[in-house]
C-alpha cells in the first residue's frame, strides 16, 4: 500500500458524500491518476460500510468496461483512506453538453457496445450498479468506455441473467429505495418496489442511449412524481397487461388511473433509426420482468446493420 507523498497532487475534481476526488500524478510512473479520499469521521464508528462497499466491489471487478482501483492509501492516523484510480477527463454528460461534438451512428454504436458489455459482466458478477447515468460513463484517450461510481453499488442475491431470455437478476430481498438519479429511476423504484433487479441498471442504460441520440436527458422529472408521470406519458399508462402488479408495489400512492397513450415511437422516430428504436422500447419496458437484459441488448441487430460501429480508437 502506497503513501500520499507517492503522489504529486494537483486540484480538486468533485466532492461526493465521503470526501474528494482529486488529480494527481503517480511519481514512479508518471501517470495522470484520480485519488479519491474517504473520511472517517469518527474513529469509533470505524469505517463507513458503505464506502467499504465500493471499495469491496471495485476491487473485485476485473474489466475493460469498468473503472478499476490501481492502488491505495492509508494514512497513519487513520482518519483518511484512499483510492487511487486512472485519470479520465471525459464522461459522456460532458461529450453530450459540448455543442462542438456531434456524435455519428457508428460512434453512439461502438459507446452503447460498450457499455452494455460492461454492465453485464458487473450483471454477471452478482452486482448492481444502481446509479447509472451520462455522468458516470467515463471515456477514456483510447476511446474505452468505463462504467465508474460504485458508492451505491451492492451485491444481489440470485442468479444473473445466464441468456438473452432469462429473467432479471434479483428480487428475492428488499433492498433500500434511495438509489438511481431520478431522470434515470425506473418506474418500480418510482412506485416504491424495494425487491428490484438488474432491470433497474437497463432502464437507466435505455435513458442514456435515447439522450445519445437527443443530446438531452429523456426524462425531466421535477420531482418523483412528475418523474413517474412523464414516464407514463411517453410509454403509456400501466395496464395489468404492460405492468403486471404494478398497483401491489405502489407505495408511494402515484397516481395510475390516467389513461395516457404511448408516445414513445411518435416522439423518438425523428432523430433514431427503426432498430435503434426497438432496442430502446426493450430497455424502457415498464415491467421490469419484460424488460431487455444486457445480453438481450447486445444481440440487438443495431450492432450487426449497416453502418458497425466505430473502433473505440475513432471516438
Amino acid at each position: 500500500m502506497s503513501t500520499l507523498t507517492d503522489y504529486d497532487l494537483y486540484n480538486q475534481l468533485g466532492q461526493g458524500t465521503f470526501g474528494v476526488v482529486t488529480k494527481a500524478r503517480q511519481k514512479s510512473s508518471g501517470k495522470l491518476v484520480a485519488i479519491k479520499k474517504f473520511i472517517v469521521k469518527d474513529k469509533k464508528e470505524g469505517f463507513p460500510i458503505t464506502a467499504f462497499r465500493e471499495i469491496t466491489i471495485m476491487k473485485k471487478l476485473k474489466n475493460i468496461n469498468v473503472l478499476q482501483i490501481v492502488d491505495m492509501i492509508h494514512e497513519k492516523d487513520g482518519s483518511f483512506f484512499y483510492t487511487v484510480s486512472p485519470y479520465i477527463s471525459s464522461d459522456l454528460n460532458g461529450l453530450l453538453n459540448n455543442p462542438r461534438i456531434d456524435l455519428s451512428l457508428p460512434q453512439i454504436k461502438s459507446l452503447m457496445q460498450q457499455i452494455l458489455q460492461g454492465i453485464n459482466y458487473v450483471h454477471q458478477s452478482g452486482y448492481l450498479h444502481r446509479d447509472i447515468k451520462t455522468a458516470n460513463i467515463l471515456l477514456d484517450h483510447f476511446g474505452i468506455v468505463k462504467i465508474a461510481d460504485f458508492g451505491l453499488a451492492r451485491l444481489f442475491h440470485g442468479e444473473p441473467p445466464a441468456t438473452a431470455d432469462s429473467p432479471p437478476g434479483g428480487g428475492k430481498f428488499e433492498y433500500t429505495g434511495l438509489v438511481v438519479t431520478r431522470w434515470y429511476r425506473p418506474p418500480e423504484l418510482l412506485l416504491g418496489d424495494r425487491k428490484y433487479t438488474t432491470a433497474v441498471d437497463m432502464w437507466g442504460i435505455g435513458c442514456v442511449f435515447g439522450e445519445l441520440f437527443n443530446k438531452k436527458p429523456i426524462l425531466e422529472g421535477r420531482s418523483d412524481v412528475h418523474q413517474a408521470e412523464i414516464i407514463f406519458m411517453l410509454l403509456g399508462s400501466p395496464t395489468p397487461e404492460n405492468f403486471p402488479n404494478c398497483h401491489l408495489i405502489n407505495r408511494h400512492g402515484i397516481d395510475l388511473k390516467n389513461n395516457y397513450p404511448r408516445t414513445l415511437e411518435s416522439s423518438f422516430n425523428t432523430f433514431m433509426p427503426p432498430d435503434a428504436l426497438k432496442l430502446l422500447a426493450g430497455m424502457l419496458t415498464l415491467d421490469p420482468m419484460k424488460r431487455y437484459n444486457a445480453l438481450k441488448c447486445l444481440e440487438s441487430p443495431f450492432f450487426t446493420n449497416e453502418p458497425l460501429p466505430s473502433d473505440p480508437a475513432e471516438l
